[in-house]
């Protein structure tokens, strides 16, 4: 009989579990229909029912420049952030979207200046959609002053930091007291 030793049976181990959790994601991915070329069937509407249409992802991130609106699909999905150790509530390409302390219930309060620095979440659509994670009765819109429609979040408008241009940053995060990521509840991290 062979005898293994304890950091043979820890590899052994930690293989054994890696493996485990690839197939448990694989029949995950498989159960819900996943597949990275399959189109997004949970679209739902601000008011969070279902509108029946798909959402097909794209690979390209739209120009979105420090004197630019951050315009995007509306859509919003969960992304897990390294740094705060949490899934976080980003726009459908992966960036960190945030929220503002001094907005009020649905209304923005971040203008002029401020929204060249935090750009806010703004949709030509209609139907909103959440991928899984994102709780879809919470996701709505209000209307700038400007007349454009930007996204909100459990009545949170929702922003971009202009700077900030890779997937999963958090660099606006806790800025000034006032700038906070939202969890899927959609409420402010660390507040």
């Amino acid at each position: 009989m062979t005898r293994l030793s304890l950091s043979s049976l820890l590899v052994v181990g930690r293989s054994c579990l890696f493996l485990l959790a690839m197939a448990s994601a694989i029949a995950v991915t498989a159960a819900c229909g996943g597949g990275a070329a399959s189109p997004s069937t949970q679209p739902t509407s601000s008011s969070g029912q279902s509108s029946g249409t798909q959402v097909i992802p794209t690979a390209t991130l739209p120009p979105a420049g420090p004197n630019t609106a951050a315009e995007g699909h509306g859509d919003l999905k969960m992304t897990f952030s390294r740094d705060l150790g949490i899934y976080i509530l980003s726009d459908n390409f992966g960036r960190t979207l945030y929220m503002y302390t001094e907005d009020g219930p649905n209304v923005s309060n971040c203008t002029g200046d401020c929204a060249q620095t935090w750009l806010p979440y703004i949709t030509a659509k209609t139907e909103l959609a959440g991928e899984v994670g994102v709780i879809h009765d919470l996701i709505g819109t209000t209307t700038r002053d400007d007349g454009s429609t930007q996204v909100t979040y459990n009545g949170h408008p929702l922003y971009r930091f202009a700077t900030e241009r890779d997937i999963r940053g958090i660099r606006g995060h806790g800025v000034g007291g006032v700038w906070f990521a939202l969890n899927a509840l959609g409420d402010p991290i660390g507040q």
